[in-house]
């Protein structure tokens, strides 16, 4: 890699520099360039209007007051570096001396001694009048010395401890030396020459005094003591009448027939002198000065208000002629954006000469443009609009001057290498991919000098070429070219973010060094569409279930966002064991995936507009779903104790499709959507009096019936009405209820109170699913499953026995005997009772047939029941069953009427109820 030189550094400096005053009269007018656009934020004077004005028209502004008129002000009024010094310096070297006398106060002339002597200067008898009116230069510095000690008394300084200590430096005669040298120099014209010049001089003084400064800390100690004795230099020679030697210069140049026109290039640099100066000049009749006064943006609301004796900065804009700006509210200079080639075309014709005497003979207009070498028109103005000042946009002449043209100038390195070195600017961002570029040097030269058009990234070959950059194999004829990884937006896509360029260069840095990525969450928000676009990776139910009634379990943390973590330092919180997140490394391997991310979601374009292989992307996120989905249901399967979310779901609906006795498998009642039965007491195989505990547990159970179904569905089925037969297969395969049923006895419950996971879309907590399932099955488990079915045989024999002897029974004898009673119960003082109607209104309909058919279940339950106990694979699920089978014997009405006869046999002779007949179970 080459850069040649055609140019001399000494001039590029001399050239190059940024104080208007420190360039000769030719050179500055040569290398000027017009103020087009001046906004007028107010003017007075008739001659100008419209919102914009330019130089020609401020300079005809100024001259247009009359000789004795009273003082005139204009604030000219933007950033700093915006042209204020260039604007004053102009006005200077071309306003009508014939009619105006200027005197330029420069930014560098902070010192109030030069400031008296150039005032001083332009009286017709200066020279005998002293900066305080005849007092010699001994007398001023001792003055200026003993108001240093007072001020330093009065306002204290933390460096300058303790006080007693530096007194007798502050009165020594060595600096006494200095301050009427430095008094002299500026009664002289001598402007450069500098108080207190280096911090020797003060170290001398320390040694000298018996004061003790370390070499590190002299500099600070020579800064704080330079500051206390500019305050003290301009408090003790601003005490002199101010306003009498303003008002002899506006007489003595009144009486030459020209106005005095003072030119303060920018106020914020003054203190005292500012204060008492503008008090002077905002007493119009005071005298008869036109002033233009630069003003820092921000500084009227902030100090200037305080310049006055009232304090407020209405009073100021009232006296005001006019105020222009230079820059807007984003401290953009108006009018440089579509001027800046040419003001650096300007620039560079005065340090370069022309091709055909070019010493070199490199040729590079044809390239680069005329007079633009190292530049191109392309670079300038993608230089200018990065241009930025602590963090900040700030698009002004003396940062694009000082930053851009003389830094490449006179940096050993070429132009785009230094200006992505360049603290004063952001780099732009790389829209193609890298890994297509892989020389460092090609890819800053395609980010500063490239065209980019709807596909392709274009640049001159021959600017490679010239700099010995390979372009090979990019090259196409004389451009060579790159494929754009980011285009524009299709036209129904949302509007793009204005600093979309920012984000999508931050997260270029990110990937390439690490370290904090402010803007992180764009990234993120990519990555979250391109994941979602799989499914969400939180939910646990199957990927492919389209059922619109089906419910999951998923992970909640996060809310509605994916917990993203990113690495390299950008500033994320790592994950810990509960608090999972989707890991992004930024491996060189996913950048061009990740830019392509961030770019999806800056643009707000689909997945097909952005990607440039979608298939490979898909891939990407695909890996990252699995490896996230997977980290949630492991730590789901260790909060449940080793129970799959596969199982966990199999075994809460087996145990509430005990409850309502669904038997099938696959259950297809999960897809009819049949609405169960309300009352738990007709569905429940529980009975309250010998099974307690199950019945309690079971209702509670019950209460979840929905959503288990629901979950069941989200998990094992494609639709409402077909079965995921192949994950349902896969999990019924290696699952043993007993083991589960084990698992989930054991399960310390309250550690999942906390646990991050939810039931959707209900926003239940599992937590809450998990108390009633563990108390169910720890009511299973202690249920003596022998024991109860010995009982339930037991009585079933008795109620055979029962029925057998009721084979012979007169049935209607029964029911004459029955009416008899009805209606003569008076006879004897017994009143009938309403509940007796039911068992003599089922009497009355009672055949044999009826009683055989009961018989014949309890028959069939009793042998049933015999052939379970005996077999061998008999457990709680074959009572359960066995139990429902149970029911229609249990609640047929023929129990309670012959109940209700036993009980009412007590009042009556006539009813001989078997003693064996035991009250029937509900």
């Amino acid at each position: 890699m080459s850069y040649q030189r055609c140019w001399i550094p000494d001039q590029v400096r001399e050239v190059f520099t940024t104080e208007s005053r420190q360039k000769a009269r030719e050179l500055f007018l040569c290398t000027h360039r017009p103020f087009q656009r001046i906004r007028v934020d107010f003017c007075k004077e008739e001659t100008v209007s419209g919102p914009f004005t330019c130089e020609e028209q401020v300079r005809a502004l100024i001259e247009a007051g009359a000789l004795t008129a009273d003082n005139r002000l204009f604030f000219i009024v933007g950033e700093a570096g915006s042209g204020k010094s260039e604007l004053c310096q102009w006005l200077e070297y071309t306003i009508d001396i014939s009619t105006r006398l200027p005197i330029h106060i420069p930014r560098s002339m902070t010192s109030a001694a030069h400031v008296v002597a150039l005032l001083r200067q332009h009286l017709v008898q200066h020279e005998e009048v002293a900066a305080l009116q005849r007092v010699p230069l001994s007398k001023q510095a001792d003055y200026i010395m003993l108001s240093a000690v007072v001020l330093l008394y009065e306002h204290g300084s933390d460096i300058l401890t303790p006080i007693k200590q530096w007194e007798p430096l502050l009165t020594s005669d060595a600096l006494k030396a200095q301050l009427m040298e430095h008094l002299a120099a500026a009664q002289q014209g001598e402007w450069t020459h500098r108080l207190l010049p280096a911090a020797e001089y003060v170290g001398d003084w320390c040694g000298q005094y018996g004061i003790t400064v370390t070499s590190e800390y002299l500099p600070t100690i020579w800064l704080e003591l330079r500051h206390l004795l500019t305050q003290a230099m301009e408090q003790a020679l601003w005490l002199g009448d101010l306003r009498h030697l303003l008002t002899r210069l506006s007489e003595q140049v009144i009486e030459q027939g020209r106005r005095p026109l003072l030119l303060l290039e920018d106020v914020t640099a003054f203190r005292i002198l500012s204060d008492r100066l503008l008090d002077y000049l905002l007493d119009l009749t005071s005298g008869h000065f036109d002033a233009v006064i630069g003003v820092t943006t921000g500084f009227e609301k902030t100090q200037l208000a305080r310049a006055t004796i009232a304090g407020d900065l209405t009073h100021i804009h009232h006296r005001l002629r006019a105020r222009l700006c230079l820059t807007d509210d984003q401290g953009r200079s108006y009018g440089l954006e579509e001027d800046v080639v040419e003001l650096a075309r300007t620039y560079l014709q005065a340090v370069k000469p022309d091709c055909a005497s070019c010493p070199l003979q490199l040729h590079c207009d044809a390239m680069f443009g005329s007079y633009l070498y190292p530049f191109t028109e392309t670079v300038l103005q993608r230089a200018f609009h990065n241009l930025a000042e602590e963090g900040n946009p700030r698009q002004t002449p003396r940062l694009f001057i000082e930053h851009v043209l003389g830094a490449a100038l006179l940096s050993d390195t070429i132009p785009p290498i230094t200006l992505d070195q360049s603290a004063y600017l952001v780099p732009p961002p790389a829209l193609f991919r890298t890994n297509e570029v892989k020389n460092t040097y090609l890819q800053a030269l395609l980010r500063w000098y490239g065209r980019i058009g709807e596909t392709h990234i274009s640049l001159d070959r021959r600017i490679a070429t010239f700099w010995d950059i390979p372009t090979e194999p990019l090259s196409h004829g004389e451009m060579f070219q790159v494929d754009r990884a980011y285009v524009s937006a299709p036209p129904d896509a949302p509007v793009m973010q204005e600093d979309w360029h920012r984000e999508l260069r931050e997260l270029q840095e990110w990937l390439s060094a690490g370290g904090l990525y402010p803007n992180r969450e764009t990234l993120k928000r990519g990555i979250e569409r391109v994941l979602f676009h799989l499914g969400d990776p939180r939910s646990l139910a199957s990927p492919h279930a389209l059922s619109i009634s089906h419910t999951d379990i998923c992970y909640a943390r996060g809310d509605e966002r994916l917990p993203i973590f990113l690495g390299q330092g950008s500033g994320d919180q790592p994950m810990s064991r509960t608090v999972l997140k989707v890991q992004v490394t930024g491996t060189p391997a996913e950048r061009g995936i990740l830019e392509e991310l961030a770019y999806l979601e800056l643009s707000g374009a689909e997945l097909a507009y952005v990607c440039r292989n979608l298939a490979l992307t898909l891939a990407w996120a695909q890996h990252h779903w699995d490896a996230y989905h997977a980290d949630i249901r492991n730590l789901l399967t260790d909060l449940l104790g080793g129970i799959s979310v596969e199982h966990f779901i199999l075994m809460a609906w087996k145990m509430v499709a005990s409850l309502y006795n669904i038997l099938s498998d696959p259950p297809l009642d999960l897809l009819s959507h049949a609405p169960m039965p309300h009352d738990y007491a007709t569905i429940t195989p529980w009975s309250p009096r010998h099974h307690w505990g199950c019945y309690r547990a079971g209702e509670k159970l019950a209460g979840w019936h929905e959503t288990i179904r629901r979950l069941w569905v989200g998990l094992f089925t494609l639709r409402d009405t077909l079965i995921d037969q192949a994950r349902y297969s896969a999990a019924q395969n290696d699952f043993d209820s007993q083991t589960v049923l084990t698992a989930l006895i054991n399960l310390p419950v309250p550690r999942v109170r906390t646990a991050p996971f939810k039931i959707r879309p209900t926003g239940q907590k599992l937590y809450d699913l998990l108390v009633p399932l563990q108390q169910y099955a720890e009511m299973l488990n202690q249920l003596d499953v022998v024991t109860a079915m010995q009982r339930d045989i037991q009585e079933l024999d008795t109620y055979q026995a029962h029925l057998i002897q009721q084979e012979y029974i007169d049935l209607e004898q029964l029911r004459t005997h029955l009416l008899v009673l009805r209606w003569r119960c008076g006879e004897v003082g017994v009143v009938w009772r309403e509940a007796w109607d039911h068992a003599c209104d089922l009497f009355q309909t009672l055949g044999h047939d009826d009683l055989h058919t009961l018989r014949d279940q309890v028959t069939a339950a009793y042998q049933h029941g015999n052939a379970l106990q005996a077999a061998s694979g008999f457990d709680v699920w074959a009572y359960q069953r066995f139990q429902h089978t149970l029911r229609p014997i249990y609640t047929h009405p023929y129990w309670s009427a012959v109940t209700t006869c036993t009980r009412s046999s007590a009042n009556f002779w006539m009813w001989p109820a078997p003693a064996t007949v035991r009250r029937a179970r509900c």
